[in-house]
């Protein structure tokens, strides 16, 4: 399990970062680009789409919104984009919760062409996801929490959460965030008070053990073990053991790091102290 590649997913991660009246029209569609303007910065996405409607509670419901990040050039599109918070008051929003509802994948949106064939092969014959993010940051005290739920629909559902302190207010700045480098040096200073990732199976698992021969099922949960058993760093013989047990039950996977203390980002990016802090991190795999 490469650590690096972790703490990357945990920054990419962070840097990402319903219904009364209707009252839909102009103000909801300028209300519905403002916010949409202030978490996709024109500079590194186009961003469209097609209507918007408020509701007396203050929620913004968005019809087929779309987004093009200028460094991938592939268009994403949204049934539905649903704001349910938002801090309007402040330039860089200290907190928002909103959904986005119902990207039906095709080919073109893959690296390389044929995935969606491999996938119905897997008997997979739509891959369909929906994303609820929630961002919650207190500049008094310098709190930072992040949740997101992303779900393949039918298949599975992937839970992020995260809590930090020290967290500079740099990092609500989207080109900030954006931008590795910036990344890296804002999140150097934050400290990790807890994180967890959750796997659940709603389905993959059972999709993939009916389409493929049983002998690659039983090969792939001997080749586990073999990881766990000759692995020498413990947090990957549990992360191999909780693996092959979550191929087996087809259940839940849970992934967490409670450390006893808040433990520095920047001495997890730091080679020399990276393994000594990771060992810190009270780091738990489980499955269920």
């Amino acid at each position: 399990m490469n650590k690096n590649l972790i703490l990357g997913l945990i920054i990419f991660i962070l840097a990402l970062g319903i219904n009364a009246c209707d009252s839909g029209g102009v103000s909801a569609d300028k209300d519905a680009k403002d916010i949409v303007n202030k978490i996709f910065p024109a500079s590194q996405n186009s961003t469209s789409f097609g209507s918007a409607k408020k509701y007396g509670s203050g929620v913004i419901k968005i019809k087929d919104f779309s987004i093009t990040p200028v460094n991938l050039g592939k268009k994403f599109t949204f049934e539905e984009l649903v704001i349910e918070k938002f801090d309007s008051k402040n330039l860089r929003p200290n907190f928002y919760k909103m959904s986005f509802k119902g990207l039906h994948f095709t080919d073109d949106m893959f690296p390389k062409k044929g995935v969606t064939a491999q996938l119905k092969m897997a008997g997979i014959d739509e891959l369909v996801m929906d994303i609820d993010v929630e961002q919650i940051y207190k500049p008094a005290t310098k709190k930072f929490e992040f949740q997101m739920d992303l779900a393949f629909r039918k298949l599975a559902e992937l839970n992020v959460s995260i809590k930090l302190d020290n967290v500079d207010e740099a990092i609500l700045d989207p080109k900030a965030a954006a931008d590795p480098a910036k990344a890296m040096a804002i999140f150097s200073s934050a400290k990790l008070k807890t994180a967890t990732v959750t796997l659940r199976n709603i389905g993959l698992l059972q999709k993939i053990t009916k389409t493929m021969p049983p002998q690659t099922m039983t090969m792939a949960k001997v080749q586990l073990k073999m990881q766990a058993d000759r692995a020498i760093d413990p947090i990957q013989k549990r992360f191999f053991t909780a693996l092959g047990q979550f191929v087996d039950n087809k259940g839940t996977i849970l992934m967490g790091a409670n450390p006893l203390e808040p433990v520095t980002l920047g001495l997890l990016m730091n080679p020399a102290t990276q393994k000594a802090t990771i060992n810190k991190l009270n780091i738990s795999v489980v499955s269920q």
